[in-house]
């Protein structure tokens, strides 16, 4: 697993998308941004000049994590199957599905609401519910909380939403 840090990464969630994008061609790497920074999470090295290193995250069955996650609650709706956005009590019953298939149990934490976060592409708008959490979790399968770890969680994963930062 590489991580990857990049600065002066501004503008919108598509934006961001594309200039990471710049450094993974071909690739699926998940990304999480704080300020001008992202912080990626990859199987491949980036191929332009960057800030990486490669890490193999010591993750047992019974560990206790703090973390982090962005993420974008969404469920698929109707005989389209068009993704529409979670809210109220739904939000949490979703996070732990998510968590379950990750391999790790919810413990606690604080769930803030960051609104809808709009970016805009050639041909419209794109429009991501954004979801912060910070707390603690319980790995109960490592290998399918690694897999988790390189893949993320959820929709929007390509615009920095679904990766897990652990402690």
């Amino acid at each position: 697993m590489i991580i990857t840090k990049l600065y002066n990464i501004f503008g919108d969630d598509y934006a961001a998308h594309k200039k990471v994008m710049e450094y993974f061609p071909g690739s699926k790497p998940v990304f999480q941004r704080n300020g001008g920074c992202a912080i990626i999470i990859s199987q491949d090295k980036p191929v332009k000049e960057a800030e990486w290193r490669e890490w193999t995250p010591a993750i047992q069955d019974g560990d206790e994590h703090l973390f982090s996650l962005r993420f974008n609650p969404t469920k698929r709706e109707g005989a389209s199957g068009k993704r529409v956005g979670i809210n109220g009590p739904e939000v949490m019953e979703w996070l732990n599905r998510k968590f379950t298939d990750a391999g790790c149990k919810y413990m606690c934490g604080k769930l803030t609401d960051e609104g809808t976060a709009r970016s805009m592409k050639k041909g419209g708008e794109i429009s991501v519910r954004s979801i912060f959490i910070i707390g603690a979790l319980k790995i109960i399968d490592a290998e399918k909380f690694s897999r988790a770890l390189i893949n993320g969680i959820g929709s929007a994963k390509r615009f920095g939403y679904g990766m897990f930062n652990i402690v």
